[in-house]
């Protein structure tokens, strides 16, 4: 152990264990400083983290302490010591430390945690960690966060770049908060220096803080054009379709088709032929497999699939490209060259002047829309040239339009009807999906408990799908268990029965980012036919608009027995960043009080 080490102990001790031993014990571990120095060395593709933690183990605990490694990583120089309650250093033997495959929702999988503890002891002691990591591959160095910002004071990164690179990094607005950051220029090496502490921290959300996307590039090549080259060369290997191949494609696309048709029967080809298997360990996690064994064995991820589909396009003749992109779920953005901006591949098009995002993972999907989940979002495309950053356009709202027409008659104290739902666009998709793959017993049972969560005091039934080329309607029948109200002449009758207009959260945190996946544009027109002639009484009608959020509402009498009452609602984002969240929350306020209004009306003597 070195001498800085010795004099960090003493302070430990002599400083910090009357503190320790004069408080409440703690239920967690506390990390006073983590430091990482990171050492980049382009020339054989790799970097090297030095990683030091210091801390304190609360009294009468035994709390586990992960390391997480991947398939590129290797651990070496680990080395945990403590300071015991009569001052003296031990270090954690081999029993206390466990090796084992560790499960995780991240975009990779197949990591290894190398876990440990320290012995319990009657009061709350201080302890330290080191070692090293070394990943084989320097793209993967693509970000820094604080991942247990709650139970640690201060962060420091450092990272060691050589003379002919550079570090680039991306900090968004909420980063640059709690990030300080600094640059030192030296003889061979640039200093990239990055700190946090906990002061800083209290500035943002505790659930979201951000990660600094980042990505050591050459000086004589721009970053794009860097990333570019590397995921080219990944993938080149492995894009060569065999003969053997190209006859099975060959023989499920119509020879004679107009381009459209031929690129719809390659995109159906391997949405059907191929099952999405999820592949992420190591230079797997980013690097296709061959498009041979993939169609071979007809499994994949999403990079595995839309290889297989760029691939096909291209032999047909198609200017066709690879595509690293974000989904809507994913906190970033393409908008900066790094792995950390990207958790999905997608396969782009080129037809005249028009560009078809396809993404083969939906099952159904609308061709010539782009995926739900990567509206509004950048796509880097790969080619052999230089990679190009492109968006994609969002659906617009009326083009997911969901025409509702219901009809109600009145029978007494009870209204019975028939409506329709007719949906247009990327509304449509889980309905198709539920036809394709559910037993119809179970579409009906979907579509009962879904527009339950719309409906109130109304029972539906008699479900009948009606499909296009274009649009998917749903028929059904309906029974409203509703009682008029009579006060002297006047009747009312409460518009709670009335459908509302999404089933999205009514109400969402304004400090969160909320994703629709598609924007929404509803219109609803009931014509209720009355037992009776009967003169309705002025509504006032209704009207909200602010930043892309829209709902007006109006009843009118056609006939001396029909009153109509028609609806619109429009939310024209895929994304609700927080400044839009109070709008959001405002109309969903409105319409649940426009549903609590009444039809009003007295009979014509």
């Amino acid at each position: 152990m070195n001498i800085a080490m010795k004099y960090l102990h003493l302070f430990l001790v002599f400083c910090l264990l009357p503190l320790l031993a004069s408080t409440q014990p703690a239920e967690k571990i506390h990390y006073l400083k983590k430091t990482t120095r990171i050492s980049v060395n382009p020339t054989a593709n790799t970097f090297l983290q030095e990683v030091n933690c210091q801390g304190i183990c609360p009294a009468q605990q035994k709390e586990w302490i992960a390391i997480y490694c991947g398939e590129l990583d290797q651990l070496t120089d680990f080395e945990a010591n403590y300071i015991t309650a009569k001052g003296k250093e031990k270090s954690i033997k081999k029993k206390q430390i466990n090796k084992s495959t560790a499960l995780t929702q991240s975009f990779y999988s197949g990591i290894e945690k190398t876990s440990f503890f320290f012995e319990a002891q009657d009061q709350a002691f201080p302890f330290n960690y080191r070692y090293q990591k070394k990943t084989s591959d320097l793209m993967f160095l693509s970000s820094i966060a604080l991942y247990d910002h709650l139970i640690t004071d201060t962060f420091y990164f450092e990272i060691l770049v050589p003379t002919g690179y550079t570090l680039a990094y991306r900090l968004d607005s909420l980063s640059a908060q709690i990030f300080d950051t600094r640059q030192v220029q030296e003889a061979n090496t640039t200093r990239y220096l990055f700190s946090s502490n906990a002061q800083q921290r209290k500035r943002a959300p505790q659930q979201n803080l951000p990660k600094i996307r980042m990505m050591v590039y050459k000086n004589d090549q721009a970053p794009t054009d860097f990333f570019n080259d590397w995921y080219f060369n990944l993938v080149k290997p492995h894009s060569n379709l065999q003969e053997a191949s190209l006859q099975e494609i060959l023989a499920h696309i119509p020879q004679t088709a107009a381009p459209t048709e031929t690129i719809t029967a390659i995109f159906n080809f391997v949405k059907e032929k191929i099952t999405y298997i999820d592949f992420e360990n190591g230079i797997g996690a980013v690097q296709p497999r061959d498009v041979n064994q993939v169609l071979q064995h007809k499994q994949g991820d999403c990079k595995d699939m839309s290889n297989l589909l760029c691939q096909a396009l291209k032999y047909f003749g198609f200017e066709a490209y690879l595509a690293i992109s974000a989904t809507l779920s994913h906190p970033y953005d393409f908008d900066f060259p790094s792995l950390a901006s990207a958790n999905h591949v997608i396969c782009v098009v080129k037809l005249g002047e028009d560009w078809l995002f396809l993404d083969a993972t939906e099952d159904y999907g609308i061709f010539g829309l782009p995926s739900r989940q990567i509206q509004d979002k950048h796509v880097f495309l790969i080619n052999e040239d230089q990679g190009r950053i492109l968006k994609v356009d969002k659906v617009a709202a009326p083009e997911n339009a969901v025409f509702h027409r219901l009809q109600l008659q009145q029978e007494g104290q009870i209204l019975r009807g028939k409506g329709q739902y007719k949906y247009h666009g990327l509304s449509q998709i889980d309905l198709q999906f539920l036809q394709h793959y559910t037993s119809v017993a179970k579409v009906h049972r979907y579509l009962s408990k879904s527009f339950e969560q719309e409906f109130s005091n109304t029972e539906l039934s008699s479900f009948e799908f009606l499909n296009s080329d274009s649009t998917t309607a749903v028929n059904y029948q309906c029974e409203v268990n509703k009682m008029f109200t009579q006060i002297g002449q006047r009747t009312y009758l409460s518009l709670d029965f009335l459908p509302k207009p999404h089933q999205l959260p009514t109400k969402v945190a304004e400090d969160e980012t909320f994703v629709t996946y598609e924007s929404q544009h509803r219109v609803l027109h009931l014509t209720l036919t009355l037992d009776k002639a009967v003169q309705l009484k002025p509504f006032e009608k209704i009207r909200f608009a602010a930043e892309g959020l829209r709902f007006q509402m109006d009843i009118q009498q056609s006939e001396a027995t029909k009153i109509e009452v028609h609806y619109l609602y429009e939310n024209e984002h895929v994304q609700l960043a927080p400044h839009l969240i109070k709008s959001y929350n405002q109309l969903n306020q409105l319409i649940q009080e426009s549903l609590q209004k009444s039809i009003i009306y007295e009979s014509m003597p």
